[in-house]
């Protein structure tokens, strides 16, 4: 369904799902988050997807260079117990 907020905008960049093939719901990056549910596990599945979530786009090569630098991070492996505070 297209957005009709979007109708001024070229077909190609409403991000209208007619124009894409259309991904299955198990292939999202954000599928089955949960607000305030969410887990680290969750989290790198999505970070590490090869779709941006927002954009259904590839990442980029740039992005997957980052990320390989975030995974080096103290942070990144403490990823589960930043999701489990309250």
């Amino acid at each position: 369904m297209d957005n009709p907020y979007l109708a001024h905008l070229p077909p190609s960049q409403r991000g209208a799902s007619s124009s894409k093939a259309k991904m299955d719901t198990s292939e999202e990056p954000l599928f089955g988050f949960l607000p305030r549910k969410a887990t680290g596990k969750q989290a790198r599945k999505a970070l590490e997807h090869d779709v941006n979530p927002f954009t259904k786009q590839p990442h980029s090569a740039q992005y997957k260079k980052i990320l390989a630098s975030r995974e080096k991070l103290p942070v990144y492996s403490q990823m589960d117990d930043f999701f489990k505070m309250e």
